[in-house]
This record gives structure tokens, C-alpha cells and sequence, in this order.
């Protein structure tokens, strides 16, 4: 339930992320999410190892196993062992009496064991769903692009044919003209350069799935809040690293480590070796009882050693974890700062900048038609706002891969109704 719970509450922020217009033909993010948990190699292959870890789980708790031993003395030798007149048989039984509750413990640790598959599956299903919104993201982009350069082209379009007849009146120069069909061609070239990287980030996705045929239509970014809430404090992010599967992963080790170091405490408990049986005596054709048993030296010293190097890992084991904590709180205040950042900048574009630029083409369109602006100046005007409109994009969507990565690190979902700082789902 716990690894199910990791990868469904990414999931379910990030169809929120990029919930579309109701349209039958979109394929959605969460379309992607389910086609890579039904198919994908890296997950399926935690059921293999549940169902080989189980069957140990199975063996580890078997008593030791019984023996059946047949032992043939006095054949085949000289007279008068030649043959098999003087032959004597033995037929014994032998087993093990464990002592120390060892069945026990092996079981404890076989346990422990399949406990922390499904840490590590958790891991591996954040990890694939972050891949999975990385390349989601990388289609949207251009998919959001593309428009954008269509419609930057058609105004271009607009204005060569202008110029051409103001040309053809004598209004302009033919260098006017030429530079701004030029223009026109770079706007036209980029728009279908985008149709090519489109189809390929697609069947990057798609491949995570076995597939290469791409869907039709995708949603857009209309539902990435403009002015999200105040991010929560650091230290409260910070805090939510102990959450992740990577930290967990640790918790489980030291349970492990835990059950181990009883079994090791268990075989300090001598088990009896013990072996009855039936001889056949050849001297008078009579049968007699045998019986042994026999008790291994030196487990306690070999228990030793062993606590002693089980100690001395699980030492290794919160020390590597201590070096993971400072790795991962190390890249998540990074983290923290750039999505404050882009906030920051996001806020600014949509706020000033883009509404400035758009009405300074819209009046420098007038006053290139009116002779009061030369074309080199509308031409920055107008190449200002469509860099402004990618700029805005490509800010979105660094928001959103940082937020991914801050639910990867932090194993939390983000409600974007109210930005990073909002409900959590």
C-alpha cells in the first residue's frame, strides 16, 4: 500500500498539472502514466522478485532437512570378506534438533527482506514517473511553441505583403521588403523544424511504453497557476526529505540489520546433530539399534565475529545514509531557490513585460504604416515579444521539472491550485 501510495500521489498531481479541455482525441499525462505502470520492465520486474523473495521467505522457515543413510561394511575384500557373505548394513536417520529459535530468525530476516522490495519498488516507481513527466513536459513545450511560431509567422506574413505594396507605391525600399520576407522565412523554418522535434519527443515518450506511434492532440499549460502561493519554509521542505523511498530504504536496512544480529544471537545456541539406525550383524544374522550424537564446537566464537562485522556494516549503512541526507538537502535548497526564481521571473513576464510588449508592437505596427518607425525598429519590437512568449514557456515549464524534482526528493504532491505552498493531495 505504501509504494502504491508513492506513485499515485505524483501521479495524481500531475494530471492535475496538465488537466485539458475535455476532448476525446488528447492523450493526457495520465494516459502516459498508466501505459508505462502496465508495461514497463523497471516495475514488472519487482513482481519477479516478490514472487522469488516469498519462496524464500517459505524455505527460510523449513525445519533442517531429515537424512536417510545406508552404510555397507565387510564386501568385496579378501577371504573371508569376499563377496558378500560377511556383509553388515546399516540403515540410519539423521537430522538436526535446532536450538535458539533459529527457524525463526531465518524467517525474520527473509521477511524483512520482501519489507524492503517494496521500498525499493517505491524508489524505482518515483523515479519512472518523473521520467515519465520529464518527456511528457518536453512534448508540451513544443507542442506549446509550435502555435506560437505559426502565429509569429502569420503576422510576419501580414507585414511583407504590406511592405511589398508599400514598395510597389514607392513608400519603402526593396531592402525593407527583402529583409522582412527574410525574416518571414526563418519564422517559417523554425514552425516546421518544430513538427519535426515534436514527432521525435513524442516517440521518446512513447518508447517508455514499447510504442512509436504518437497521439494527435496534447493539453496545454492553461491550468499552471500565474501567481502561485508562497513556497512553504525551507526547513519544512527540508524536512520531508526523510519521506523519500531513499531515506526509507535505510529504515529498512537497519530492520534487516535488526533480525540479522538475532539470528546471529541464535546460533549461539549449539544444535544437536543426531543420527539412529539399524544394523545388520553378519556374524550370527541379528539386527541391533545404533544411535549417535554429535554437538559442533566453537559457534559462539564464530557468533562473535559475526555481530561484530554486522555491527560495523550497519555503522557503514547510517553513515552512508547521514551522506545521502546532506547530498539530497544540498540539491533540494538548490532546487528551492531556482522555483523561487522562476516564480519570480514567471510573475514578472506575464505581469509586465509581455503586456508592455505586446501593446509597443501593436503601436509600432501602427506607426511603421503611419512612416513614424523604420522596420529595423518594429522588427526588435516584435522579435522582443515572441522571445518574451518563449521566454514565459520555457520558465513554466522549468517550474514544473523543478517541481517534479521536489516531489521526487521529498516523496510529496504539490496541488497547483495553490502553488507549491498549497493543499497537499
Amino acid at each position: 500500500m505504501q509504494r502504491a501510495r508513492s506513485f499515485l500521489c505524483l501521479a495524481a498531481c500531475a494530471s492535475l498539472l496538465f488537466t485539458a479541455h475535455a476532448e476525446a482525441s488528447e492523450f493526457t499525462l495520465e494516459d502516459a502514466i498508466q501505459r508505462v505502470a502496465k508495461v514497463h520492465p523497471q516495475l514488472k520486474i519487482f513482481d519477479v522478485r516478490q514472487e522469488l523473495m516469498r519462496a524464500e521467505v517459505q524455505a527460510a522457515g523449513l525445519r533442517p532437512a531429515l537424512g536417510l543413510g545406508l552404510e555397507l561394511e565387510n564386501v568385496a575384500g579378501d577371504a573371508p570378506y569376499s563377496g558378500t557373505s560377511q556383509a553388515e548394513y546399516t540403515l540410519t536417520l539423521a537430522g538436526v534438533l535446532e536450538r535458539g529459535m533459529k527457524r525463526e530468525a531465518r524467517r525474520a530476516v527473509a521477511a524483512r527482506r520482501l519489507d524492503m522490495l517494496g521500498v525499493e519498488r517505491a524508489a524505482s516507481e518515483l523515479d519512472l514517473l518523473a521520467e515519465v513527466n520529464r518527456r511528457y513536459l518536453d512534448v508540451l513545450e513544443i507542442a506549446v511553441l509550435q502555435p506560437q511560431l505559426q502565429r509569429a509567422s502569420q503576422r510576419q506574413q501580414n507585414l511583407a505583403n504590406a511592405l511589398r505594396q508599400r514598395f510597389l507605391a514607392g513608400g519603402v525600399t526593396e531592402a525593407v521588403v527583402l529583409s522582412a520576407e527574410a525574416e518571414l522565412a526563418r519564422l517559417n523554418l523554425e514552425s516546421t523544424q518544430a513538427i519535426d522535434i515534436l514527432q521525435t519527443r513524442w516517440q521518446h515518450l512513447a518508447v517508455l511504453w514499447g510504442e512509436t506511434a504518437t497521439p494527435t492532440a496534447i493539453p496545454d499549460l492553461s491550468t499552471l497557476p500565474t501567481n502561485p502561493r508562497p513556497l512553504d519554509s525551507l526547513p519544512e521542505v527540508l524536512e520531508k526529505i526523510k519521506l523519500t523511498p531513499d531515506i526509507a530504504y535505510f529504515a529498512s536496512a537497519s530492520r534487516i540489520h535488526d533480525a540479522q544480529l538475532r539470528l546471529i544471537e541464535s546460533q549461539r545456541s549449539r544444535d544437536i546433530q543426531w543420527q539412529v539406525g539399524v544394523r545388520r550383524l553378519a556374524a550370527d544374522s541379528s539386527n541391533a539399534l545404533v544411535a549417535g550424537v554429535s554437538v559442533p564446537l566453537g559457534q559462539r566464537v564464530r557468533a562473535d565475529i559475526e555481530s561484530v562485522a554486522e555491527r560495523a556494516r550497519e555503522r557503514e549503512r547510517l553513515l552512508e545514509r547521514d551522506a545521502l541526507i546532506l547530498r539530497l538537502e544540498s540539491l533540494l535548497i538548490q532546487i528551492y531557490a531556482e522555483v523561487r526564481r522562476d516564480h519570480q521571473r514567471l510573475t514578472l513576464l506575464e505581469r509586465e513585460i509581455l503586456p508592455k510588449l505586446k501593446k509597443a508592437t501593436e503601436q509600432g505596427q501602427l506607426a511603421l504604416q503611419e512612416g513614424a518607425l523604420t522596420y529595423s525598429e518594429f522588427s526588435y519590437m516584435q522579435r522582443e515579444w515572441l522571445l518574451a512568449e518563449r521566454d514565459q514557456l520555457s520558465t513554466r515549464i522549468a517550474i514544473l521539472k523543478n517541481m517534479i524534482e521536489m516531489q521526487r526528493l521529498t516523496a510529496e504532491s504539490w496541488s497547483t491550485n495553490g502553488g507549491l505552498g498549497g493543499d497537499r493531495q
